[in-house]
């Protein structure tokens, strides 16, 4: 092989690195733990999921859980502090949940718009939550 390909060859494959590495790699995602707080902005959505006793079919009798959701305009991945995240695994949703009566009240009000919320953050660690991602929002506001 000669130098210019063998050149050519290295370019590429630390590129290739590059793009893999910036794409799933731990150092791309939102770190997450017992003193995370997080601001991040997206579309709310006040959506329906299945709750208790199943989680799997409001239909079928479990409980209509409604829940707000943010929405990010690209997906992104968390890594937690104990590891036991997947920092491959990438998602565009965020459960909110109001870290007060009022700021559930202004959740409701800006339902359906983009926001900006902060919060202390966790990764999703139940069947309550419906995201990997989980803020309890402290501040909100409207972009």
């Amino acid at each position: 092989m000669g130098r210019h390909t063998a050149n050519a060859v290295l370019a590429l494959l630390a590129v290739m690195g590059a793009g893999c590495a910036a794409q799933s790699g731990p150092a791309a995602c939102v770190a997450v733990g017992s003193d995370t707080t997080l601001s991040l902005t997206g579309r709310l959505a006040l959506r329906s999921f299945p709750g208790p006793p199943n989680f799997t079919s409001i239909a079928s009798g479990d409980k209509d859980m409604r829940v707000f959701v943010l929405t990010l305009p690209a997906p992104i991945c968390i890594r937690d502090s104990d590891g036991l995240t997947d920092p491959t695994e990438r998602f565009d949703r965020v459960q909110l949940v109001a870290a007060s009566v009022e700021i559930d009240r202004s959740l409701h009000v800006h339902a359906n718009r983009r926001v900006t919320i902060a919060g202390p953050a966790w990764a999703s660690d139940n069947a309550f939550h419906v995201a990997p991602l989980v803020v309890s929002v402290e501040q909100v506001r409207s972009d």
